[in-house]
């Protein structure tokens, strides 16, 4: 903390804040001190909004953060032309010979999150093989996207996760209502995953569906909230196929 608090013009980054192992209160307590002594310090956050991140933009008169307001900076999923570009670019700088199959195979599997393009592109370069790179990539991607939907269902009950999995196959607002879940606890979910975390869409027939194929695989592979209910042969209607809906 001393070290801190001696630091003139500095910027400190802290990458993917909400994978924090000192627990939440302890991390803005700390954060707290430091801006008191320091008030020339700069910090960047990166990170999952559905994790601490939200917890810094959310915080109260009893926080010790609060009336520190933050600036946010949102990274929505790219137009898929934008995508193309960012990855024919990265190649082109490196010397990674590519084909147009493969970045749309690529684009096809991941989405367009940056985060997700710009984790197969260190991949293909260090590997200098493209399906190997994909294959590594949509690997940790997935077990990255499980955490930041474990991190958004804490606190929540059940049926917030049977909501989560439904998503993966689309389903209505009525449909999803069926799992029990309260009209406000699924709007607010829903918001968070819209307008938030960029990785559900509604489509005109009104169907809610994961846009993101690598969340929509991490959904996939959930726990299911039928085991955590404790419940046998119950039913929830959902759309069969998840090839009716598109990947963006």
């Amino acid at each position: 903390m001393d070290a801190f608090s001696t630091l003139k013009d500095t910027v400190l980054i802290l990458d993917e804040v909400q994978n924090i192992q000192q627990g939440v209160p302890h991390f803005l307590t700390a954060l707290g001190s430091i801006f008191n002594e320091n008030d020339s310090l700069l910090i960047i956050f990166t990170g999952s909004y559905a994790g601490v991140v939200r917890r810094l933009f959310e915080s109260t008169h009893e926080d010790p953060l609060f009336g520190r307001i933050p600036i946010e900076i949102r990274l929505s999923p790219w137009p898929e032309d934008v995508a193309e570009n960012f990855l024919e670019t990265g190649f082109k700088r490196f010397g990674i010979p590519y084909g147009q199959r493969e970045i749309r195979e690529a684009i096809r599997r991941l989405g367009t999150l940056p985060g997700w393009l710009n984790l197969y592109g260190v991949r293909r370069y260090i590997e200098r093989h493209h399906e190997r790179a994909l294959r590594t990539a949509l690997n940790v991607a997935v077990r990255e996207a499980q955490k930041e939907l474990e991190h958004l269902l804490e606190g929540r009950t059940p049926k917030a996760r049977a909501v989560i999995k439904l998503l993966a196959f689309g389903a209505t607002w009525r449909e999803l209502l069926e799992t029990g879940i309260t009209k406000g606890a699924l709007s607010h979910l829903l918001t968070i995953l819209t307008d938030e975390l960029f990785i559900v869409d509604k489509d005109e027939s009104g169907v809610y569906y994961f846009s993101d194929p690598v969340y929509r695989k991490a959904a996939m592979g959930l726990q299911s909230w039928e085991r955590m209910l404790n419940v046998e042969d119950k039913m929830i209607p959902r759309r069969t196929t998840k090839s009716e809906y598109p990947l963006r």
